[in-house]
This record gives structure tokens, C-alpha cells and sequence, in this order.
């Protein structure tokens, strides 16, 4: 295989060079211009190499901006998860926190329905209680007009009896005038003896039925007052309806804002609201109607409005009856 004659000169040049030979003007020209070419080729890809480089240097520091913003992002990114591990155990937290609420509120309505039942089914026995009186007060209206009507009766009696004692007791003036002046008409004497005789025995007869009246006097006066006693619980009882009545529209008004409270406070749930425990429990605590116990109405404590009745004596009706019965007994049997 032939070389081409250049490279066949440049073989034979170099022989002759690395021998200390004699180098000819136009070799040595023609290695300088290669060298030259060389030298530009090389300076060429310097070039290339440093535009390479600073393109190189350019995607490092690009390279490095975007590192150090994705570092920045993972750093947010990991504090955002950390920020939203410690909101999710507060959420937690709140929610359980809530269920207790809830559960509590629950038992306090289930407690206060059920202390307005009682309420209630006092309301309607205070209620019956108030009919009962109102009778009763009718009934003892009826039995004072009665003994009222009795009392003028016997007042006549009376009048009639004092009216006819004067009579008598002129009458026997008369006969000790006429006994002490010596009257001989001892006929006359003795049937006017006769006459005072029988006057005498109707006045006695009359004189016990002024004793069954100031009997019944007595009992028109016990019976005025049973009836004032009867006035004084039936206020005393209107008022306690009328107390109970206020107790029950505050119990409801409670029971219908806790049932707002538990409302929105499972919307505020339902929706992930962002209230904390704490002030939920501040609200729990800040409410001064509702303490997870019934508050019972204690009629017999020393505070309470309530005053006990008036004691009615011989306050039923059976034994009035039966008194009013054997006191008419009493005054046929006298008379």
C-alpha cells in the first residue's frame, strides 16, 4: 500500500530531525504551519471547552438554585407535615374531646326531659290539687250560708225568748206586788201561777235551743275559718302552679339552647371546624345553667318560695257532715 507523499516526506523529515540531520527551510515551514494549524485547532476547542464550561458552570448554578429551592420546599414541606400531624392529634384531641360533650349534653337533656315530665306531672297534680279546693271553698260557701241561714233563725228564736222572759218576769213582779199587798183572789193567783208555770217550761225548752244555737254559732265561726285557711292555700297553691309553670318555660328555653349548642357544635365538627378543646371546654364551663345534674325543685328546703299549708281543722267534707248531722241531732233532742 503506497502512503501519500506527504506523509511520506513527513516520515523521512522526522527520521532525519531525530538523527540531528540538516532540516530545510521548507520543512520546517511547513511544520510551522502546521503547528499553527494545530495551535488553532487547539485554541478552537479551548474555546469550545471554556464556552462548554461556562455553560457547564451555568447548569451547575442553575443545578444549585433549584437544589437549594427544593431543599427550602422539602424543609417547608416536612414542617407543613409536622404542623399537620401535631393539628391532626389536636384534632383528634377536640374530637374526642367533643364525643364527651356530646355524650354529656345528651345525658343532660335526657335529664332535663325527664325533670320536666316530673315537672309537668307536678304542675297537673298542684293543678287537681287547686280543683279540689275550689270545691271545697264551694262546698264550705254553701255550709256558712246554711249556718247563716240557721244562725238568723236562731237569733229570732232568741229575740223571742228574751222578749217573752221580760214578760214573764213583769208578770211574776206583778204577782209579788199583789202577794206582798195581801190579794185574797187566790183563784186568780193560781191560774195565773198556772199560766207562769207553763210559760216557764216553754222558756226552759227555749233556753236549750239558745244553747244549741251558740253551738252552732261556734261552728259558723270554725267554718269562717276553714274557709279563710281554704283562701290562703288556694293563693298559696296558685302561686306554687304559677312557679312551676315559670320553671317549666325556663327548662324548655335550656333544653332548646342546648339543643342549638349540640347542633352547631356538630356542624363545626362535621364541617372540621377550627375551635379548639379548649375553649370548647371554656364554653362547657362558662354555662351556668347546666351541670350535668337535674336540678330538682326542693319544696321543703329553707330556701325555697314554697310555705306549707294552712292546717284545716275538721277540714274534710264527711266529717262536716256528719258534725253538721249530729248537731241538728243534738238541738232536736234539746228542743
Amino acid at each position: 500500500m503506497a502512503l501519500p507523499p506527504e506523509t511520506d516526506e513527513y516520515i523521512r523529515q522526522s527520521i532525519e530531525q531525530s538523527l540531528g540531520l540538516h532540516v530545510s527551510t521548507k520543512t520546517l515551514e511547513l511544520k510551522l504551519l502546521a503547528s499553527e494549524d494545530s495551535r488553532r485547532r487547539l485554541q478552537n476547542e479551548v474555546f469550545q471547552l471554556h464556552d462548554r464550561l461556562r455553560e457547564r458552570d451555568e447548569r451547575l448554578e442553575l443545578s444549585k438554585s433549584e437544589a437549594s429551592m427544593n431543599a427550602q420546599a422539602l424543609r417547608k414541606f416536612i414542617e407543613e407535615k409536622e404542623a399537620m400531624s401535631k393539628k391532626y392529634a389536636e384534632l383528634l384531641t377536640q374530637c374526642s374531646n367533643w364525643e364527651d360533650e356530646c355524650a354529656l349534653y345528651h345525658k343532660d337533656q335526657e335529664l332535663l326531659e325527664a325533670f320536666g315530665n316530673e315537672a309537668d306531672e307536678r304542675a297537673r297534680s298542684f293543678e287537681a290539687r287547686v280543683r279540689e279546693v275550689e270545691e271545697e271553698m264551694k262546698k264550705l260557701s254553701e255550709e256558712v250560708l246554711f249556718y247563716k241561714r240557721e244562725a238568723e233563725v236562731c237569733s229570732e228564736k232568741e229575740a223571742r225568748a228574751a222578749e217573752e222572759l221580760r214578760v214573764l218576769q213583769e208578770k211574776v213582779v206583778e204577782l209579788e206586788r199583789l202577794r206582798s199587798q195581801g190579794y185574797n183572789g187566790e183563784g186568780a193567783i193560781c191560774g195565773q201561777c198556772t199560766v207562769l208555770k207553763k210559760d216557764n217550761e216553754d222558756l226552759q225548752s227555749r233556753l236549750s235551743g239558745t244553747v244549741s244555737s251558740i253551738a252552732l254559732a261556734a261552728e259558723i265561726e270554725s267554718l269562717k275559718k276553714d274557709k279563710e285557711n281554704l283562701k290562703f292555700n288556694l293563693s298559696r297553691a296558685e302561686e306554687e302552679v304559677t312557679l312551676l309553670s315559670e320553671q317549666c318555660n325556663m327548662l324548655d328555653e335550656e333544653n332548646k339552647k342546648l339543643q342549638n349548642q349540640l347542633y352547631k357544635e356538630r356542624e363545626h365538627q362535621g364541617h372540621g371546624g377550627k375551635q379548639s378543646s379548649v375553649s370548647a371546654k371554656g364554653k362547657r364551663k362558662a354555662s351556668p345553667k347546666v351541670d350535668g345534674t337535674p336540678r330538682a325543685i326542693d319544696f321543703n328546703g329553707s330556701e325555697s318560695p314554697r310555705k306549707p299549708l294552712s292546717p284545716l281543722q275538721y277540714n274534710s267534707p264527711d266529717s262536716r257532715i256528719r258534725k253538721k248531722t249530729k248537731k241538728q241531732g243534738g238541738g232536736t233532742e234539746d228542743v
